[in-house]
């Protein structure tokens, strides 16, 4: 938690690149977010991944 926590105060923010037409509004994209802490998380000795599960309930599929 303490390497998160130092990662949170560098204030790294992402460029809003993408529109959701639904709410008329703008967001940062995975790849955006991805990209602005890839190095701060390499610094700090951490890491992420991504796994994708069959739910179980049903026939679709849900990212973990």
């Amino acid at each position: 938690m303490k390497r998160i926590s130092e990662i949170a105060r560098q204030g790294i923010t992402c460029i809003k690149n993408a529109e959701n037409p639904y709410f008329n509004s703008k967001y940062a994209d995975l790849g955006t977010v991805v990209q602005a802490l890839k190095k701060p998380l390499e610094e700090a000795g951490l890491g992420y991944h991504f796994r994708v599960d069959n739910t179980i309930e049903g026939n679709g599929w849900m990212v973990v």
